[in-house]
């Protein structure tokens, strides 16, 4: 939830592949860290070092992603999706991945 806070709020985000929202990574919202100490204090490195207008383009991304993917309406669409497919076999949503 803290990833899509930050990006709710347009702030770039350092995380690991372990949240489950590598699209942040495609659409260049987040900057991929190791799940490890050395590996925060690597990434955390890399985004000092960055100009304040790509931390700002970062942030503006995640933001956008969040309101083309993660808005309550969208995900309750899906989750409607998802219960009418194994309540009443409507057929797999594209937002399930097996």
């Amino acid at each position: 939830m803290g990833v899509l806070e930050a990006w709710a709020c347009a702030k770039p985000v350092l995380m690991t592949v372990q949240c489950n929202l590598t699209e942040g990574f495609a659409s260049g919202a987040a900057l991929e860290m190791e799940a490890s100490v050395e590996g925060m204090a690597e990434t955390l490195r890399v985004a000092l070092k960055m100009p304040p207008d790509k931390l700002r383009e970062m942030g503006e991304n995640g933001r956008r992603l969040v309101i083309r993917k993660f808005t309550w309406p969208r995900v309750a669409k899906e989750m409607r999706a998802v219960c009418g497919w194994m309540v009443q076999d409507l057929g797999q949503p594209q937002c399930v991945s097996i």
